[in-house]
């Protein structure tokens, strides 16, 4: 059922290589590894990325906890779009400035079908060779920025998703755990991403994250 490559040849593979069609959830560690710079410069501009700047901004509850059972609905705490952030936070206030001072789980919709990219030409750059290598397009995509709080997850616990994503780390890590496509499923793998690192999760499957450190991921669909 689940696919996983985690050996030393792991790391030489490249977005070529990965199917974003997939009926089956994988991993691969170092997968976007030879993108590390530029995985380091998208992550450097969310820094800055100003809420303001961001055409949806979402922060979770600071209490949501990775463990539990089910999300029956999404806990936010706020939710913003461009220049309505400014009655959240001053308007120059970053992403990474409003998850350290709230505590949230933040996500910030970075780029989108509809056009823009809000973090700039390395983001829309390697968005464009996923689609190329992948021959699927990239809807949106959207980076989830955590304060490490021992029990913040923007997962908000076991969940499903109603759209095929797939993570990759930029900065920090992320615990993982994946179980099958029904409820009770056993839990298939719990792994720890790192930056680099890639998990393909298809619509419809159980799955939770812990966020142990601050941490910057973007997830695409």
């Amino acid at each position: 059922m689940w696919t996983s490559a985690t050996n030393a040849a792991a790391v030489a593979l490249s977005s070529a290589r990965l199917d974003l069609r997939s009926a089956t959830p994988w991993l691969r560690e170092g997968a976007f590894a030879a993108d590390s710079a530029q995985l380091a410069e998208i992550a450097e501009a969310v820094d800055v990325l100003p809420l303001a700047a961001s055409a949806l901004v979402k922060a979770y509850s600071p209490r949501a906890d990775a463990d539990d059972q089910f999300a029956e609905a999404p806990a936010v705490a706020w939710t913003c779009c461009g220049d309505a952030c400014g009655s959240v936070y001053a308007p120059d206030t970053t992403v990474a400035e409003a998850v350290v001072r709230a505590g949230n789980p933040i996500s910030a919709r970075l780029s989108s079908a509809r056009g823009g990219c809000a973090a700039g030409p390395a983001l829309a750059e390697w968005l464009g060779a996923l689609e190329a290598s992948s021959a699927r397009r990239v809807l949106d995509a959207d980076a989830y920025v955590t304060a490490g709080n021992a029990r913040a997850s923007a997962s908000l616990g076991w969940h499903i998703d109603d759209v095929d994503v797939l993570l990759v780390m930029l900065r920090g890590s992320k615990r993982f755990r994946v179980a099958g496509r029904a409820i009770g499923s056993a839990i298939e793998v719990t792994h720890r991403l790192v930056a680099g690192d890639a998990i393909y999760i298809p619509n419809g499957w159980w799955h939770e994250v812990f966020t142990p450190e601050f941490a910057i991921s973007i997830n695409t669909w």
